[in-house]
């Protein structure tokens, strides 16, 4: 396979790379850079006899547990730190991989990126004084900087040999065409939960009992509350200044401000989610404040950037670790949660038992069907859930019909499903179409092609992990 992908590498390939990449550092930002720039000797794991830093480990888990926080949920912690140092092994093998296939990127699409990004431009315009004054405040040279943009341009060669490395034949196009063409006659009757939930009852042995298995679930989260010192469109003298000093006693920010005449500003209690507005609404602060650097290790954060020409240096003075929230906070919460629970469960069986009578021909009460003689795969007059089910099974016997059933938690509600004919058109593509249907096939091929290729370096390769040692 490695053969095979470097065979791929051309000049067209390098170009979609540069546009890849300045997708991802639109997303990712200055701080993705930073941090690999910033990695310490400490690793967490060992890969074919290379070190994998703690800063990389810690920035992949940072990222995970906001985004688990963003969405609300409790973080499963050690889930989390298993699945950040997953993906920085992973990185390393295929940046090992790459090495091994001796991909390499020219400096002068290197320096094109660079100039792309519009970081380092002054009225759409690539400055170097800017370019110099970015790496500055960051602690970046220009050479790291540099490396770290090739390594990412390197994995992306990588993945790009794998989707030149997959074909799709004219067949598979046009059977791929006519599925997504196929329709389907069916008839749906809706079971809510709502109709089972005025007879529930729930005991408080049952609600201690899911209150004590589930315990994660309700956790107030750890929350922090900061210290931080805030400069204004400042000059690059006095970032400097700034950083010096909050580096040189880390353990404190009054020498800085005694030193600078600045006020120490003190933030709201905030959880990694943040608040919806103030300082700790900006997801740099976020990052800084629950780093293990800073909240761990007690000490000042590093330069930090934020909008408007603006940068702070904070510290954490509060910090409370998540803990359990009362049963009585969370009873009526746990109540609810434990009837729907219920319902979903009597509603799955109504409709489960329905299907069963009408597959055995059995008398069933009169129902409320929804017919729908012409539906698609990318109908949305039906739930996601009901739509993939009926186009999972069987076309029926001619005469007969296939009845099943889906629970769907988007709405709460038991389907029972009736399927009676599938029409089957034969699609007259536009080359667009084609076109199309080529890149779809080709995406899923290659993700198969990558998580076959990442099996065979995990199965090959020598790892030895430091987490939790």
């Amino acid at each position: 396979m490695l053969l095979s992908i470097r065979d791929k590498m051309d000049g067209w390939i390098k170009w979609i790379i540069v546009i890849v990449l300045i997708v991802v550092f639109s997303l990712w930002g200055m701080s993705y850079y930073i941090e690999a720039n910033h990695a310490n000797m400490n690793s967490i794991a060992v890969v074919n006899g290379e070190s994998v830093s703690q800063t990389a480990f810690q920035n992949a888990y940072q990222t995970r547990l906001e985004a688990v926080v963003h969405q609300g949920q409790t973080p499963d912690v050690k889930a989390l730190q298993q699945e950040a140092l997953s993906a920085v092994i992973q990185r390393t093998l295929l940046l090992q991989a790459a090495q091994k296939l001796k991909l390499t990127v020219p400096q002068d699409v290197i320096n094109q990126v660079i100039k792309s990004l519009k970081v380092f431009q002054v009225d759409g315009v690539f400055s170097p004084t800017q370019f110099q004054a970015v790496l500055a405040r960051n602690g970046l040279t220009e050479l790291g900087f540099s490396e770290e943009i090739s390594r990412d341009m390197r994995l992306s060669q990588l993945q790009m040999g794998l989707f030149g490395s997959d074909f799709v034949l004219p067949f598979e196009v046009q059977n791929y065409l006519d599925l997504q063409a196929q329709t389907r006659d069916v008839s749906v009757v809706q079971i809510p939960d709502a109709r089972f939930l005025p007879a529930l009852q729930v005991s408080d042995s049952e609600v201690q009992r899911y209150y004590q298995t589930h315990a994660l679930q309700f956790m107030a989260p750890e929350t922090v509350q900061i210290q931080y010192l805030l400069l204004d469109n400042p000059t690059p003298s006095l970032l400097s200044q700034l950083q010096d000093l909050t580096a040189s006693d880390p353990t404190s920010l009054a020498p800085a401000a005694n030193a600078l005449k600045l006020p120490i500003h003190v933030s709201k209690p905030f959880t990694a989610q943040g608040l919806t507005t103030g300082i700790a609404h900006e997801s740099n602060i976020l990052r800084a404040a629950f780093s293990d650097f800073v909240l761990n290790d007690h000490m000042n954060s590093d330069l930090i950037d934020l909008p408007h020409h603006q940068f702070a240096v904070l510290r954490v003075i509060q910090n409370i670790k998540a803990h359990p929230q009362p049963l009585s906070d969370v009873q009526p919460e746990i109540v609810s949660l434990l009837k729907q629970q219920l319902a979903a469960q009597q509603a799955s069986q109504e409709a489960e038992r329905l299907s069963q009578a009408l597959s055995e021909h059995k008398p069933v009460p009169s129902m409320d069907f929804k017919n729908d003689g012409n539906l698609t795969r990318t109908s949305q007059a039906l739930p996601k859930s009901v739509v993939l089910k009926a186009f999972n099974q069987f076309i029926p016997i001619k005469g007969e019909s296939i009845n099943t059933w889906v629970y769907d938690p988007n709405t709460q509600s038991a389907y029972l499903i009736v399927l009676h004919h599938v029409q089957n058109p034969t699609v007259k593509p536009t080359s667009a179409q084609v076109l199309s249907a080529i890149k779809t096939l080709k995406g899923a091929a290659v993700q198969g092609s990558m998580l076959s290729f990442i099996h065979q370096l995990h199965q090959s390769a020598k790892i030895v992990s430091h987490l939790g040692a």
